[in-house]
């Protein structure tokens, strides 16, 4: 589709992908595929960037979306991810462990958390009265930004940015996780081979970020208003659908096979006693 729309009108630019997308919608594809290519084809052709650009495009993306909502980026279960931290960890993948509790907890975009240097990772002083938590500085295009990752999982972060990360012992400047975020979805894609997860529609990292924020309103650590500021929401309508992820949570978790939620539910219950070796992950999942 490339070859032809980069030499195309911008009139027959807009009619190639608007058969192109009726074509990927009636094959199956998700609508995050049509997102995409529809980007990529702007970013080639700048020409066609504008609200009045692209608008039989724009018009089969709103039907497609319509037929089938966008749910890449609604949050899963904190179930599910314990899932696959107990999974990683079972296979060595330890590194992949922490990442996913650490964009969970701060609320993460993960090309955040990969960019992040060894001395963007700061642990906590012994004998401060502080807080002890680990606090993650973020580089954006604005100014720097820290977020305590207090809260659910705190002491698990400090420990595993000491013995998985070893944070004490490396260069500051370097980066500090070792693995690429291609292997958190390696992680959760052999879940899917393992288990049945289709019920949970596509799995996407940018979930975990959201499954943070769902899980900090749900159970009262956190405000609204706090939410959106951790988590760097420029609008208060991002976060409003939080106010009704309680009963679509517990729908996912219900809609899956009894003997993979059962896992589940162990994995979030014998998470500490995993990763701080007192149990077999093995013998949870």
């Amino acid at each position: 589709i490339m070859g032809f729309t980069v030499l195309a009108s911008a009139q027959m630019t807009d009619g190639i992908l608007k058969q192109y997308l009726i074509f990927a919608f009636l094959e199956g594809d998700h609508l995050a595929h049509g997102v995409h290519v529809v980007a990529a084809v702007v970013f080639f052709r700048p020409d066609l960037k504008g609200e009045h650009q692209l608008p039989l495009a724009k018009q089969a993306l709103k039907g497609w979306q319509r037929l089938q909502p966008l749910d890449a980026r609604l949050p899963l279960p904190l179930e599910m991810v314990a899932l696959f931290v107990v999974l990683a960890w079972s296979v060595g993948r330890k590194e992949e462990a922490f990442a996913f509790l650490c964009i969970v907890n701060c609320y993460l975009r993960p090309e955040e958390l990969f960019k992040a240097r060894v001395q963007d990772l700061v642990l906590p002083i012994a004998a401060s009265t502080a807080s002890q938590a680990l606090s993650v500085v973020l580089q954006t295009h604005e100014f720097d930004e820290c977020i305590v990752a207090d809260g659910k999982f705190q002491d698990l972060l400090v420990c595993l940015a000491v013995r998985v990360l070893q944070l004490p012992a490396r260069p500051q400047k370097e980066t500090a996780l070792r693995v690429k975020p291609q292997q958190l979805i390696d992680v959760m894609n052999l879940a899917s081979r393992m288990w049945d997860l289709s019920s949970l529609g596509s799995l996407d990292l940018y979930r975990l970020r959201h499954t943070g924020a769902s899980f900090d309103y749900l159970s009262h650590t956190r405000t609204l208003a706090e939410v959106q500021k951790r988590g760097r929401w420029r609008a208060a309508a991002s976060v409003r659908r939080y106010k009704k992820c309680s009963r679509r949570n517990q729908h996912l978790l219900c809609s899956l096979p009894a003997d993979v939620r059962n896992k589940a539910c162990a994995a979030l219950r014998h998470l500490e006693d995993v990763l701080y070796g007192r149990l077999s992950a093995v013998g949870v999942i």
